[in-house]
Formats: structure tokens, sequence, C-alpha cells
């Protein structure tokens, strides 16, 4: 009984604890917000192709995104984690909120301003962009995947910005240029 008790309050004082801290952190876990997987994101695996987007996957290469990115005639999506997302990314380019998450229907709205939508992954060990492109081909936009990732990108000196993703962090969606 005693053993019962000591775990009940070990239990009790950890949770309290943890609490407290969580709610004085500058960056706060928000406990209200259902938790996604990372895979949820962009409906892609990592290590191997996404079954049958890759066949149906146009692609764009380099120098006709980066014409794209200056004449802000084509959206951007960056199908990395919200990390990589944070340490550079294209300029204006989206980082789409989870499968099912409230902000999902406005950043579909966002990206249907532009005739073309280019989306890109890390472009080395895992292949996220065709998931996330077929996840917005089933939306109605018309896509292609940046040919080398972001790796090629930046290995083009292509034009970058950092920052972290306002919907990773709750916030609403708005990185897309001209908003």
């Amino acid at each position: 009984m005693r053993l019962l008790a000591q775990s009940v309050v070990l239990v009790l004082g950890g949770s309290t604890l943890g609490l407290a801290v969580n709610g004085r952190s500058p960056h706060p876990v928000r406990l209200s917000e259902p938790v996604y997987a990372a895979a949820a994101a962009g409906a892609a695996e990592c290590g191997g192709a996404h079954p049958g987007a890759a066949a149906r996957a146009a692609t764009i290469s380099r120098a006709e995104a980066q014409a794209a990115c200056v004449a802000c005639s084509a959206g951007f999506v960056d199908a990395r984690g919200a990390h990589a997302f944070a340490e550079g990314h294209v300029p204006g380019a989206l980082h789409l909120p989870p499968v099912g998450h409230s902000d999902e229907g406005g950043a579909f709205e966002a990206l249907r301003r532009f005739a073309e939508v280019v989306v890109y992954d890390d472009g080395a060990d895992c292949d996220f962009a065709p998931g996330v492109a077929e996840r917005l081909r089933a939306a109605g936009l018309k896509v292609r995947i940046l040919e080398g990732g972001w790796s090629g990108w930046q290995a083009a000196s292509g034009p970058a910005q950092s920052g972290a993703c306002q919907a990773c962090e709750g916030a609403p969606s708005s990185s897309v240029p001209g908003q």
C-alpha cells in the first residue's frame, strides 16, 4: 500500500511540475491541440518513393524554378520538416499544415492563386515531395517537383530565407508571396 501511495504522489507531483514548467515556457506545448505524426503532414515516407506518386510527378529544373521564384509566378511548398524549414527555405514557400489541420484549407486557397506549385524536399535522403505533390494534386492544383530539391537549390545559389513556419507554431499560415 505504501508503494502505491508513493507512486501516486510521484505521478501527481511530476505531472504538476511538468504542467507548471510548460506554462512558464516561452514556447509551451499546446495541450489543447491534436498531435499529428510527421508523415501526416505530407503523406510521404522517408527512405522510399511514394507508391505511384513519382510516376505522375512532373519535375521542374532549378533554373526554371528560380525564374518562377523571382517572378513570383509559382507557389512553393517545402515538404521538409518544420526544423529544416526554419533553417532555410525558398522565399515565400509554404510549409503545409498536417492533413486535417484547421489551416489546411487556407493553405490550399493561398496556393490556388498560382498557375503552378513547385514542391521540394531535401533532395537526398527522404522522398517527401512526391507525397506532398500528390496531396496538392488531389486538391486540384497543378504541381511539379523541383529537381535536386533544397540541396540542389542551395548548390545553385537560389534565393533563400529563414524563419519558422507560422502554422507550425500554431499561428495562421500566411507565408505566400503577396500576403
